[in-house]
């Protein structure tokens, strides 16, 4: 039986990162459902033709579609631990998530809730600068570039994801309250046992050794 992780948390919590660090101590695979529904795009499909569409619209892809895209990635990319990042995401992708376990022989093993206060998330979230060439992420708060707009790496100029503009930002953290928040209630509510609340504001340094106790087993840290 595969092991799930769910990570949840507002924009700019660190998600991402922290089930990429996760991977160097755990054999497993990230669910991240953006990623897999890009690519998913790209197919001639009738499914990728469908998500294309509502990525195109800029709409909501139906739970139903994103389920199946996960179904079918994870038949291809079996692993022990499954990192969930960012899913379920709303209300009507909790029962889908469980329908999946049981499909795919996975269970529930923790969710982590990143919380971080909306002025720092904000912070975060309009200071990331990307390298469209090579993918190096930067922060103009907090990790900046040795000179500003070129990229370290590779001399790239330095770019911000629509994603990331102040208005868009704005619109990401409002459908989190609005959406995910719930999601948050319901597994504290239904899984107190398993359900972890983290310090966003915290290194990954410090984040990271705290999680992997708690998913070995071990009385957390404080």
């Amino acid at each position: 039986m595969k092991k799930a992780v769910v990570l949840l948390g507002p924009p700019g919590s660190g998600k991402t990162s922290l089930a990429e660090r996760l991977l160097g101590y755990l054999d497993g695979k990230i669910i991240a459902t953006g990623p897999l529904l890009k690519d998913k795009a790209k197919e001639k499909s009738e499914e990728g033709q469908k998500v294309k569409n509502h990525l195109d619209k800029g709409e909501l892809v139906p739970t139903e579609l994103v389920k199946e895209t996960i179904v079918q990635y994870l038949k291809k990319n079996g692993a022990p631990w499954l990192l969930f990042d960012g899913f379920p995401r709303h209300k009507d992708q909790i029962e889908p998530f469980f329908a999946m376990g049981e499909r795919m022989a996975y269970r529930l093993e923790a969710v982590f809730y990143l919380e971080l206060p909306r002025s720092v998330a904000f912070e975060r979230i309009t200071g990331r600068r990307v390298c469209p060439d090579c993918g190096a992420v930067y922060n103009i708060h907090d990790r900046p570039p040795s000179r500003p707009g070129v990229c370290d790496r590779c001399g790239g100029e330095l770019i911000q994801r629509k994603d990331d503009r102040p208005e868009v930002a704005k619109e990401r953290m409002e459908e989190f309250q609005r959406n995910t928040v719930p999601v948050i209630t319901f597994f504290q509510r239904e899984y107190p046992g398993k359900t972890f609340q983290v310090e966003g504001e915290k290194r990954l340094s410090r984040i990271v050794p705290s999680v992997l106790s708690i998913l070995h087993g071990k009385k957390e840290e404080r």
